[in-house]
């Protein structure tokens, strides 16, 4: 049984895509955000319209990975850390959330995505194949794979690989 213990908001200050996925908690290497932000680039070349929202405490490593995007960094939103019922009204309306850990344990975030009924782009080995069923709660992809993550993105994206 799932509790969501704090609601969603019913609405949100910023402008949300209409379509996006979503990468939320800590932006940190070891959550995989710096091999997100690689497989990103590899993604727009095939879906140039694919958006992202960010959701974290900025750090310095993240402005150099946004800094790596050029002309494609208005393609993510990075919103900054917020209070739950604003994560939730965030992640609800996300179509996927790419939380590609290199080290986890019960990741937080992937349960709130499920919670939400919001499949999950995952890591095989990190914890997340305990949570994500692949093909039915989500996609999982071996750690590091920069071309596995990206692959994975667009077709979930484009809805051919879908739980």
């Amino acid at each position: 049984p799932v509790l969501i213990e704090t609601a969603p908001a019913e609405d949100v200050p910023w402008q949300l895509p209409e379509r996006y996925f979503i990468h939320f908690g800590q932006l940190i290497r070891r959550k995989g955000t710096e091999w997100l932000g690689e497989a990103l680039l590899r993604v727009w070349q095939d879906e140039p319209d694919f958006r992202m929202v960010w959701v974290g405490q900025p750090t310095e490593q993240l402005d150099q990975i946004i800094a790596r995007w050029g002309s494609c960094r208005d393609r993510v939103l990075v919103l900054g850390a917020l209070k739950k019922p604003e994560l939730y009204h965030v992640l609800r309306r996300a179509e996927a959330a790419v939380l590609p850990s290199i080290v986890d344990n019960l990741p937080n975030t992937v349960i709130e995505s499920l919670m939400f009924g919001v499949p999950v782009i995952g890591t095989a080995g990190a914890s997340i194949d305990e949570l994500v069923e692949d093909g039915v709660s989500g996609t999982l992809v071996p750690m590091g794979d920069t071309r596995a993550l990206a692959s994975a993105i667009v077709r979930v994206w484009r809805g051919q690989h879908l739980p």
